[in-house]
């Protein structure tokens, strides 16, 4: 855990010197403040993802059906 994000796990490819980490949060502004700290060692690519149900939410008001 570091402060609102909560690091689910991370996973190495040691051949290819690259690496995939999964982290949950609801505060965008703790996940920057996170990846700031390893910015002067690593390059960070940040994408968020939701869940079914979150999924749905979004497609639905996209389409305007919400």
């Amino acid at each position: 855990m570091a402060g609102d994000v909560k690091l689910i796990g991370r996973w190495h490819d040691v051949v290819g010197f690259t690496g995939t980490a999964i982290a949950e949060t609801d505060d965008p502004e703790a996940l920057a403040a996170w990846l700031l700290k390893w910015n002067a060692i690593v390059d960070i690519q940040s994408v968020p993802v939701l869940d079914d149900q979150d999924t749905r939410k979004v497609g639905r008001r996209a389409l305007g059906s919400a």
